[in-house]
């Protein structure tokens, strides 16, 4: 498994016990592969603190209380969860995959990397002409659609995305937008679509109505001032 190399937490020179790096390691693995749920939102267990707080101590601002467990888990926990999840998504899709971020995170994997986008325009034209629009939610957000997801489907492109559970709100899975529910199953859907693009150009044209007649700034504004009456 690929660490997160942030003040040596999990890297070999740790010097967190065998006991508490395995008990950190389970925690990360069980948060990485449940969508939907915070399991970082629980305290961790104070003897797994202590030896955290003695080797790798974090400084907050004086004026402000954070509860240490929450800082642990948001410094060290969380970008491993995130670097672990990309990873492995990345080395299922291997060479199917380009990045438009213009630098190489992932030195192991091959990827195409391109560009990041110089303008709205280009942009637009990226995600229109993908095969597959690929989002991964930070793990941050337990919570919400993100806007790169409207933003694909506002650009007639084809979304699969990670399980947020408010899709199921506000779009029909299957017909609409496409989850995976981990590195197999993305793989297994990504080849799929790749071969099927009048199924693709289908789900684009439905996503891209719904967004047209529910999801413009302007639905939103007519939310706002709605729950402000």
């Amino acid at each position: 498994i690929p660490v997160w190399n942030r003040g040596e937490i999990f890297s070999e020179e740790t010097k967190l016990s065998r006991s508490c790096l395995g008990y950190l390691d389970g925690f990360v693995h069980s948060q990485r592969v449940l969508y939907g749920w915070d399991l970082f939102s629980d305290p961790l267990p104070l003897a797994v603190l202590e030896e955290i707080m003695h080797y790798y101590p974090i400084e907050a601002p004086a004026d402000i209380y954070v509860p240490f467990s929450f800082l642990c888990s948001q410094y060290y926990l969380m970008p491993q969860v995130i670097q672990q999840e990309r990873l492995i998504l990345f080395q299922g899709l291997k060479n199917l995959l380009t990045v438009f971020t213009g630098q190489r995170e992932e030195e192991n994997i091959s990827y195409v990397v391109q560009p990041y986008p110089k303008g709205l325009e280009e942009r637009k034209r990226i995600i229109a002409s993908s095969k597959i629009n690929l989002n991964i939610t930070n793990r941050y957000f337990i919570n919400g659609i993100p806007s790169h997801a409207f933003e694909i489907m506002g650009y007639v492109g084809f979304l699969i995305t990670n399980y947020q559970k408010e899709f199921f709100d506000f779009f029909e899975v299957g017909k609409e937008w496409i989850y995976f529910e981990n590195a197999n199953d993305l793989l297994l859907k990504t080849v799929f679509y790749c071969n099927h693009p009048e199924a693709r150009e289908e789900i684009s044209e439905r996503a891209l109505e719904k967004v047209k007649k529910k999801h413009l700034y302007v639905h939103r504004a007519e939310r706002i001032l709605e729950l402000l009456d």
